[in-house]
């Protein structure tokens, strides 16, 4: 039988004991003794990414260089959460913007003869590229790729859309015209496309602002077409991670982002109820005087297969539901209760975790945590007069319709 020493034992139980308290904003020791006040973000079983209280950065730290007391802790925490994911803890901090990399490194790796494309690696990326580009212009192309996955994770969510150590980077396809586009499975008329059961999305070098002079492709800043993209990439960083979250929070955070306004890897949060009602008056909006948001009890527990067979048969409807979603997704966030996202944060999680010890009774779940978390006490129609005076505050004028 193995001998543990009577000190490591001492530092095993300390570290189960003290598994939760890892998730409080503490002091973290490093093995030369060195310490930093901070809070744990996610941890791995070679690694954990903390946010330093003085500066609010975030530090990424292999696991050797902490003192043997922090990795007992973190191992022992692991355990119950293999995932490493720290849900968000209050005051939750919205940002105001996020700053990304306008011209990211960006890196070639190899030509793949069986894909015919030249493949470039970014931070989070691979940029699949239909003929040979310069460094350069993908470095253009990548920066709003990367701060896509950037901007999403400065939200207090924690929805840790960051490819995780181990997990290899997001895909994204990129072909020189419309026509190879669309043979490649893109939608007639759309400026990309995000394919689930591909985990890839797929654009054409026009969406990028990508063009042709003489011999050779350059980026071309006023011809990019972002918002499309903007959307679809959303799309890939939280499904295959968040699936189990229902269609309105995906269309309507996709929706949310895609409203933000977006320049050279900076996307501003300074005004988002702002931006998200000048997305509707300035798209489907103009077809009303008054909106006609869907009533929240339909948007709110419509499923997958429903939604999809509304984009197929009713436009209009569709529309709206899109609309409705992303003007949900930004009262849950930014009005409901005090402001700050807090209920819909626990329901996020407490969502995460009711998918793995519900999956026999996920819809009475579901149920049950909406109700809980987003409707609290309220009547759905008292839900919708709080949502309708909100947004007539950010000058967008709302009905609620069948």
């Amino acid at each position: 039988m193995r001998r543990i020493s009577v000190a490591l034992f001492a530092l095993m139980v300390a570290g189960l004991a003290a598994a939760d308290d890892l998730l409080d904003t503490r002091v973290w020791t490093s093995s030369e003794g060195k310490s930093l006040r901070a809070t744990l973000l996610r941890a791995t079983p070679t690694s954990v990414s903390l946010k330093v209280a003085k500066t609010g950065k975030r530090v990424d730290i292999p696991l050797e260089r902490l003192s043997e007391a922090d990795r007992v802790g973190i191992t022992a925490w692991l355990k119950s959460n293999p995932g490493g994911l720290v849900p968000p803890r209050p005051p939750f901090d919205w940002p105001d913007r996020f700053n990304g990399e306008q011209q990211p490194a960006v890196k070639y790796v190899t030509f793949d003869e069986k894909r015919e494309v030249h493949i470039f690696s970014a931070k989070h990326f691979h940029l699949l590229c239909h003929t040979e580009l310069s460094a350069s212009t993908v470095s253009k192309c990548a920066a709003v790729f990367d701060s896509i996955v950037g901007a999403l994770d400065s939200l207090p969510l924690g929805l840790n859309p960051i490819p995780r150590e181990g997990e290899k980077r997001y895909d994204a396809l990129l072909l020189s015209s419309r026509s190879l586009y669309q043979q490649q499975g893109g939608p007639a008329n759309s400026a990309g496309v995000y394919i689930p059961r591909r985990n890839l999305t797929m654009m054409p070098y026009s969406s990028l602002g990508i063009v042709k002079k003489g011999s050779n492709w350059v980026f071309d800043g006023s011809r990019r077409e972002f918002g499309v993209l903007i959307h679809e990439l959303t799309h890939q960083t939280l499904i295959n991670r968040w699936g189990f979250l229902p269609v309105w929070f995906h269309e309507g955070i996709a929706e949310y982002m895609q409203a933000m306004p977006y320049r050279s890897g900076q996307f501003l949060f300074t005004n988002p109820g702002a931006g998200v009602s000048k997305h509707i008056r300035d798209g489907v909006g103009k077809l009303w005087k008054e909106f006609p948001c869907v009533h929240l009890e339909s948007l709110l527990t419509i499923d997958l297969r429903t939604w999809n067979q509304i984009n197929g048969t009713d436009r209009t409807r569709s529309w709206r539901n899109y609309a409705s979603a992303e003007l949900a997704i930004w009262y849950f966030m930014h009005v409901d209760g005090s402001g700050d996202g807090a209920h819909f944060i626990a329901w996020i999680h407490e969502m995460k975790t009711s998918s793995r010890s519900h999956k026999k009774n996920w819809i009475a779940r579901k149920a049950e945590l909406t109700r809980k978390h987003l409707l609290r006490d309220r009547s759905w129609e008292e839900l919708e007069e709080e949502f309708r005076k909100a947004l007539q505050g950010k000058g967008l004028r709302v009905i609620f319709a069948r």
